[in-house]
């Protein structure tokens, strides 16, 4: 099974973000892009991650508080 670009994720999260090519990129591009190894890439997204949680935990949210429900 091929793995899911975080574009197609993102698009479906956030559809209404102003520049969708932000989301269309792998570790490996940002990773060629900046001339660093992807492995550093994930370190970056890894503790961002971190940080964003324990943001939403001090704050009492979850991330499904920050998203808005699909309407039918």
């Amino acid at each position: 099974m091929p793995r899911m670009r975080k574009s197609d994720y993102m698009n479906e999260v956030i559809p209404e973000a102003e520049d969708q090519s932000l989301f269309d990129m792998t570790h490996q591009e940002i990773a060629d892009e900046l001339n660093v190894e992807r492995a550093g890439i994930s370190m970056i997204e890894k503790r961002a991650m971190k940080k964003f949680k324990a943001l939403l935990k001090e704050k009492g949210l979850t991330f499904e508080d920050l998203i808005e429900e699909k309407k039918k």
